[in-house]
């Protein structure tokens, strides 16, 4: 903003801001000063507000000896992030007990300006992370998944990679979900988004799975037969009984 002495004396003068939630979030330089006859004033206003929607606020310029202050009306709208996932679900399908299983997608901020989100999944498990096949075979000490070792608190069985992280206008960041099931039930949560400034829960992902009951079956293998004949040579048949 430009402040322009149209009089023959010096101007003092001093910037006063309204006393409404957004009237704090300006800041002026200079707020105060002397402006010479026929002089300018060039005053830089900073702007930051995480309160959305349109905005009308109006400053008071107060002039030494000048009856009346100067009006000076801001308007604006304060616009947030927008932002969306490449794809509509996260299906993991049937996944098998202690296997680690990683699908991937992309958070993309179509804004102008940078968003700050955390991502979460609501619903898993709040106790220690699932163990996977590979670390039950290797670590002879982690508890086993006998009945009577498994925690009453249900374990941890999603990792996201990154969970929180700022993206850039017009960017994206690539988000990878990894599902290691320690029970057995069908899945159906959401993966949130919650943004810096914004809110909690301002997007969700469906995210699907399965991880069925396994069934051990006897395989009953019937007694094998077969004649083993030498080059050259006449051998009595044998029988051999497989078990």
């Amino acid at each position: 903003a430009i402040l322009y002495n149209k009089g023959s004396i010096d101007a003092l003068f001093n910037m006063t801001p309204p006393t409404s939630a957004l009237g704090a979030c300006f800041v002026f330089s200079p707020k105060e000063g002397i402006i010479e006859p026929s002089g300018v004033q060039a005053i830089q206003i900073s702007f930051s507000s995480t309160i959305l929607g349109n905005f009308e606020e109006e400053f008071l310029v107060n002039v030494n000896g000048s009856p009346e202050p100067v009006k000076l009306t801001i308007r604006g709208c304060v616009i947030g992030p927008t932002f969306h996932f490449n794809v509509p679900a996260l299906h993991f399908g049937d996944v098998s007990f202690g296997f680690p299983h990683t699908l991937i997608c992309s958070l993309n901020n179509t804004s102008l300006i940078p968003m700050t989100y955390k991502l979460r999944i609501p619903g898993d498990g709040l106790g220690h992370k699932s163990i996977s096949y590979c670390e039950q075979h290797v670590d002879y000490k982690r508890p086993s998944w006998t009945k009577e070792e498994i925690s009453s608190m249900k374990p941890k069985e999603f990792t996201i990679t990154p969970d929180c992280g700022t993206i850039r206008p017009q960017g994206f960041a690539a988000i990878r979900v990894t599902l290691c099931s320690n029970t057995v039930q069908k899945y159906e949560l959401a993966l949130v988004v919650d943004v810096e400034g914004i809110g909690e829960e301002v997007l969700a992902l469906l995210i699907t799975a399965s991880a069925p009951e396994l069934c051990n079956r006897k395989v009953m293998l019937s007694v094998l037969q077969w004649k083993i004949h030498r080059a050259k040579r006449s051998l009595p048949r044998d029988t051999v009984a497989v078990t």
